[in-house]
């Protein structure tokens, strides 16, 4: 099992994904790249748990406004974080069950995320929308250009469609056991483009009436890109009540 990134996917305009966060982990040489999270409002931010549990918020760095993760930006913002809520349970039962995390970020000088061009939050899902099968929606991020390849420095995006259930929880995909309530897989049976390492944590964007809606969250994969092997992604209207109760 793997976490996701961005398998030929392609270099979107700057501020295309304006609701995008990189997720850093300060290391010995400086912030890494880790995972991506996505902007809901001025003060929190949705990932994956799996990508804010292993260590203490502190070694954390969150930038908002990112395009090239190397390069300092116009327009960029960066903020430490001040909590972490990970789902109560996570990770019981079967693998990266529950695979959700809302991020409440430091704010600076009273004012925490600045909204502008290149800066946007997202809308939550509506919890009776049902995840149309074949529905095409974008995912970005800034992982792996190919299973074990490096990250890439610039942001990278695709469009996947919705798998059906049936797909998902075929026993040549990924089994009834394994697919929990929680998730949905996306993507292409015949492989090719898919999310990988790094890409983890980062939205899955609908256009729902109109409106840029994040209806999941980049979970994990068996490789990358690979046959009857699409990505993995938390359902959110599955964990809307948890999600709610958690904002305030």
């Amino acid at each position: 099992m793997e976490s996701p990134k961005i398998v030929d996917g392609h270099t979107p305009a700057p501020g295309a994904h304006p609701w995008m966060v990189a997720i850093l982990v300060h290391t010995k040489t400086g912030p890494k790249q880790n995972c991506g999270g996505a902007v809901l409002s001025e003060d929190l931010v949705i990932t994956a748990a799996h990508c804010v549990s292993k260590y203490p918020p502190i070694t954390y760095l969150l930038r908002i406004g990112d395009f090239n993760v190397e390069e300092e930006e116009e327009g960029q913002q960066e903020f430490r974080i001040s909590s972490i809520a990970v789902h109560p349970q996570f990770d019981k039962g079967p693998y990266l069950n529950n695979d959700v995390a809302l991020i409440r970020v430091q704010r600076k000088n009273g004012k925490g995320i600045q909204f502008g061009q290149n800066v946007q939050p997202l809308c939550l899902v509506p919890s009776r929308w049902n995840y149309p099968s074949y529905l095409n929606c974008t995912v970005a991020g800034w992982g792996s250009l190919g299973f074990s390849l490096g990250y890439s420095k610039v942001l990278q995006s695709a469009l996947l469609p919705i798998l059906p259930r049936s797909t998902c929880q075929a026993d040549y995909v990924y089994g009834p056991v394994r697919l929990t309530a929680g998730m949905y897989c996306a993507g292409y049976l015949e492989g090719g483009v898919d999310t990988c390492q790094g890409d983890s944590g980062g939205p899955m964007v609908c256009l729902i009436e109109g409106r840029h809606t994040i209806v999941g969250i980049t979970s994990w994969g068996h490789g990358c890109a690979r046959p009857n092997k699409p990505g993995v992604y938390t359902k959110l209207t599955h964990y809307l009540s948890w999600l709610y109760s958690s904002l305030g």
